[in-house]
């Protein structure tokens, strides 16, 4: 029976190109299939014949001189090279939807592609960067007239933001999108999300395993949903590691890898090692704790050097790729100018004052670029920064509330007190202190902690702080201070 299955799987796939090519497909049937097709093919990991059945319909799509399918087709195609790691070439297909959707001044598709952009960077580290993106599509949601549209992008843009200011370390900020994505929906990934918060910050049991417990009837309910599998049963184990509960939650970090290895979801199957270590260590089992810590351990330099490869792997490629266009445009600009001089010498003055505008707009374009990669540079900075082999020193002296804190964080990052003080000059060395506990990502609780003052009078801080900087009450001051660390002013 099993043999005979294969076969008929085998005879079907090898069908399928041959019908995708010999029917005739109109606009509703394109869009029908790159949204179910896609839908189905992720959800089961079938990239490849996704990639296949995207090209094909892009194919189609450009027989009928059927703009907007055909910018969807680059989306899906550079949603499905982002899932599989291919940045670079993801980045190209998107870039090829994105000129489409503006021709055809289609707000939803270009919010769409906008979020995959954001994705991307979230992806190559750029968190930054992705938030940005994010925004961007939050405001143009605003714009779509369709509210189920209007409130896919929303909720995407939440979920972005809330994901990346996690990365961020800013737990207030990417909480405050989390209930806003999940006010949206109450899908599996934000009941994980609030899983998750509840576990790392609140400590509030009751919302772990009510959140748990919800999600978890979400998810029986579809099966095959793999990757959020995945997340649920590493929560769960995280969950009983706090009860100490530890054989119950070895169980869990257990199933989670199957469904993780299915989903290709990689980082959580370093989660699962990381927990069953955490869980054996719990029993007493030392041996085993080491042997799962080792493994988890490998597995995470694997990821981060692999992330890391990539990442510089697709900057590089995209700065050649910036070099390249800039060197053909000047070829043909001195191609051009010499047909032009040698057709008509009375055109000379003409010609020469085209010139200059284009060259104009050429220095501009140039100029462009080069602010966008001091950007990327900026932000690499920022990151160097936070590896500063100081920083944990900075970190021990603030939770100490050691005098010398003060002294040896303006050591560490001399420019961030002068930066403050160009805002404010009149900023008191108790201003200046707090600012920088701030910049380190100390949260109110924490300040209050190692400050042994009330959350209140911290809160009640930040609000005169605010004020003295003439910061908006909306912005995140966390962000500005960050921001205010690495000279990354918007």
């Amino acid at each position: 029976m099993l043999n005979t299955v294969k076969i008929m799987i085998f005879a079907w796939l090898l069908f399928l190109p041959v019908c995708l090519h010999s029917q005739k497909y109109t606009i509703k049937e394109i869009d029908s299939i790159l949204i179910n097709e896609n839908h189905r093919l992720n959800t089961n990991a079938n990239y490849k014949e996704a990639i296949l059945i995207n090209e094909k319909m892009i194919q189609e799509a450009e027989k009928l001189n059927y703009s907007e399918g055909i910018s969807k087709g680059y989306l899906y195609m550079g949603s499905l090279y982002a899932t599989l790691g291919q940045y670079k070439e993801s980045l190209e297909y998107l870039e090829m939807a994105k000129k489409i959707a503006k021709k055809v001044d289609d707000k939803y598709l270009l919010a769409s592609i906008l979020l995959e952009n954001a994705r991307n960077y979230e992806q190559l580290g750029f968190h930054k960067q992705a938030i940005t993106t994010s925004k961007q599509t939050e405001k143009m949601a605003f714009s779509i007239k369709s509210k189920y549209n209007r409130e896919s992008v929303l909720l995407y843009s939440y979920s972005a933001l809330m994901s990346n200011y996690y990365a961020l370390n800013l737990p207030d900020s990417a909480y405050y999108y989390l209930l806003k994505s999940y006010k949206l929906e109450m899908s599996a990934y934000n009941l994980s999300a609030l899983t998750y918060h509840h576990l790392n910050y609140s400590k509030q049991q009751d919302s772990i395993k009510y959140y748990l417990e919800r999600n978890q009837k979400v998810l029986d309910n579809q099966p095959e949903l793999v990757f959020e599998k995945a997340i649920i049963e590493n929560l769960w184990g995280d969950f009983y590691t706090l009860e100490k509960k530890y054989s119950q939650a070895l169980e869990h970090y257990s199933k989670s890898i199957p469904y993780a290895l299915k989903s290709q979801a990689t980082s959580e199957i370093a989660n699962s090692y990381k927990g069953m270590s955490n869980a054996y260590e719990g029993l007493g089992n030392i041996k085993e704790s080491k042997e799962y810590l080792v493994k988890y351990s490998n597995y995470k330099d694997s990821i981060a050097n692999n992330q890391k490869k990539i990442a510089d792997n697709s900057v590089q490629m995209m700065l050649e790729e910036k070099e390249k266009t800039v060197t053909e445009s000047r070829k043909q600009m001195i191609v051009g100018l010499l047909i032009i001089v040698a057709l008509s010498f009375g055109l000379v003055f003409i010609i020469i004052k085209r010139y200059k505008t284009s060259q104009q707009k050429f220095n501009d374009k140039l100029m462009t670029e080069h602010k966008l990669l001091k950007k990327n540079e900026d932000e690499s900075n920022r990151l160097k920064q936070l590896v500063n082999p100081a920083f944990n020193e900075v970190i021990q002296l603030a939770k100490n509330n050691s005098p010398e804190f003060p002294i040896r964080f303006k050591e560490v990052y001399p420019e961030f007190c002068k930066r403050l003080l160009h805002i404010n000059p009149d900023l008191q060395a108790t201003d200046l202190r707090f600012c920088a506990l701030i910049s380190l990502n100390f949260s109110t609780k924490d300040i209050a902690k190692y400050t042994f003052v009330s959350p209140r009078s911290v809160q009640s801080k930040k609000y005169r702080l605010r004020k003295k900087l003439n910061l908006d009450t909306e912005a995140d001051i966390y962000l500005f201070m960050s921001n205010l660390m690495t000279g990354i002013m918007s």
